[in-house]
């Protein structure tokens, strides 16, 4: 059943990564800006698969079920492991970024109704000291 989910979840993500690509574009983001955000994307989406993420997600049936399922505290997950990781902090900041246009892409295109992401602030040098 867990490879069912897997798989399942890398064709939504690839669904997701080129609907992002176009939303970026349409926005008119530099090419260097739609690298690094579909990069933070596709590191994003590792970590969820990587921390077993899909035990949860039970029968996924479309991109949207799977979206439906990251909440802000899975984003806060997320941010608390970059900085375990000791990544920098604009480099955690950016990720953070890109996320939250991702996520702001997929409420313009009615895949979920509110922002995860909305609400989950960079960091600033004295939070990690």
């Amino acid at each position: 059943m867990g490879n069912i989910i897997h798989s399942k979840v890398t064709n939504y993500q690839a669904i997701l990564e080129s609907a992002f690509s176009d939303f970026l574009l349409d926005q008119k983001a530099s090419k260097i800006t739609v690298k690094n955000y579909l990069s933070d994307f596709r590191s994003f989406f590792g970590w969820f698969v990587e921390n077993d993420k899909l035990s949860t997600l039970g029968d996924l049936q479309s991109h949207q079920d799977l979206l439906k399922h990251i909440q802000p505290e899975t984003l806060e997950e997320f941010k608390r492991s970059l900085i375990t990781k000791h990544t920098p902090i604009a480099t955690i900041n950016r990720k953070l970024s890109a996320l939250r246009m991702f996520f702001r892409a997929a409420v313009t295109q009615g895949w979920i109704s509110a922002n995860p992401a909305e609400y989950v602030t960079n960091l600033s040098n004295k939070q990690i000291s």
